[in-house]
């Protein structure tokens, strides 16, 4: 961290840096500025790429003057990329990227994770999870790590998990049996559309081999299918209209493959069978 951020400490006051973006690149600010901003920076990974070239990876938060995180929920944090050269028995800066992409919630970066995609190349790893109005969900990006830039693999996220159990009451629908119909009564409200759905989707690629594996994700779980038979109007017009349906709760079961080609992750078989992908 020290080789470009020479006051940094991984504790205290000093693991906040004032940044200046003019510049067009993260740096430390040399005198203060109107555009100066102040950033707690972490280091996350450190990844020797080669017997003479390592990344480091940091993850930055915008801080206020008393040192709080500013930001809301929809607020991410900046993951950065920095390149170094071993040159004899010292490691010199070589190069940067100030923003990989942004990530997090709460103004906080997102955790990252470095895998391979063969026996030669890498990939930064994000998942990012999140929960609104009772529906959660958790979505993964990957980045091939080059020589002096970070890539992203997808055209767009992959969501790998999702769930609306506590947006609506779900529990009647996931405690019928698998497969079978079930006439019930339900409420009209801007929740009694959705089906019920709790899915779950875990990933992996071999990297032992000479080319990038492939992307694989198996997805686990249950969602329902409703069919509307007919509504009934209240007894009054501030009672909810009543809705008869039919109600299936199907097994997720299934497998989605993805083929690196041209320096991004292409579908080939299989489909994700999350509502919001």
């Amino acid at each position: 961290m020290k080789l470009v951020f020479p006051t940094w400490e991984p504790k205290g006051k000093n693991q906040i840096q004032e940044i200046n973006q003019t510049a067009g690149e993260i740096k430390p600010a040399s005198t203060p500025a109107e555009n100066e901003l102040r950033y707690r920076i972490s280091p996350q990974q450190v990844v020797q790429l080669d017997a003479e070239h390592a990344v480091m990876i940091t993850g930055s938060a915008l801080v206020d003057q008393t040192g709080e995180v500013a930001g809301g929920h929809a607020s991410s944090g900046i993951i950065s990329a920095f390149w170094f050269k071993k040159d004899k028995d010292l490691w010199t800066f070589l190069d940067q990227q100030d923003e990989v992409t942004t990530a997090g919630k709460y103004g906080e970066p997102e955790e990252t994770k470095v895998i391979r995609l063969d026996q030669t190349h890498f990939a930064l790893a994000i998942e990012s999870s999140d929960c609104f109005q009772g529906q959660c969900f958790t979505s993964l990006n990957l980045y091939q790590i080059g020589p002096t830039e970070i890539k992203p693999l997808f055209s767009k996220y992959i969501r790998l998990s999702e769930g609306n159990l506590e947006s609506r009451d779900c529990e009647a629908a996931m405690n019928q049996p698998i497969g079978k119909t079930i006439e019930r009564k339900i409420e009209e409200d801007h929740f009694s559309s959705h089906e019920c759905y709790d899915i779950k989707g875990m990933w992996h690629i071999d990297g032992k081999g000479n080319q990038p594996g492939d992307l694989i994700i198996e997805f686990s779980g249950q969602k329902e299918h409703q069919v509307e038979l007919n509504r009934e109007d209240g007894a009054t017009e501030n009672d909810p209209v009543q809705i008869t349906i039919q109600s299936t709760l199907n097994e997720i079961k299934q497998k989605q493959v993805l083929r690196y080609k041209n320096g991004q992750y292409h579908l080939v078989s299989g489909k994700n069978p999350n509502p919001n992908q």
